[in-house]
């Protein structure tokens, strides 16, 4: 069994627990998700993750390839979740777009990679916030609409 060492970080969305297995981030929890007890670790990973999002917070442009991560899933979610930090700062993509971008072209695809957006274990790093509706809407966020509409107005996005 994996070790699991973890660490917080107090965002202006509130506390995000953030998890490693020593030398990867591993995942990053909104307040509430977790409702385990765990002891705080200090380790390299987490001064590099908490670094870039005081960054990200900050307004700054912090690309997601700079953090060493671990990725847990099946092949078909990694491939979506590696896609998604393709998508630059500030810019949104569809759930269909990207469903035809990692080459999948029957319409229902959209909805496989809607699952897979939603199992992202490493929010706003893996900027799943960034993935909108075909027609512009801003649909579900695993730490809440609220933390989305958030994250991309600190992005500069305009509904």
């Amino acid at each position: 069994m994996t070790k699991r060492f973890f660490d917080t970080f107090l965002s202006p969305i509130g506390r995000l627990v953030l998890e490693s297995d020593g030398k990867n981030l591993t995942h990053i929890y909104f307040e509430g998700q977790m409702q385990d007890k765990f002891i705080i670790s200090a380790l390299p990973i987490f001064v590099k993750s908490k670094k870039w999002l005081e960054k990200y917070f900050e307004g700054k442009k912090v690309e997601g390839k700079d953090i060493p991560i671990s990725l847990q899933g099946s092949e078909f979610c990694q491939k979506v979740w590696k896609k998604l930090l393709e998508i630059g700062y500030g810019k949104t993509i569809s759930y269909s777009t990207l469903a035809q971008e990692l080459g999948l072209q029957n319409p229902y695809c959209a909805r496989a990679v809607g699952r897979a957006v939603g199992q992202n274990p490493i929010p706003i790093i893996i900027p799943c916030h960034r993935v909108i509706g075909k027609n512009g809407s801003l649909t579900g966020y695993s730490g809440g609409l609220d933390k989305k509409i958030f994250l991309l107005s600190l992005e500069g996005y305009k509904q």
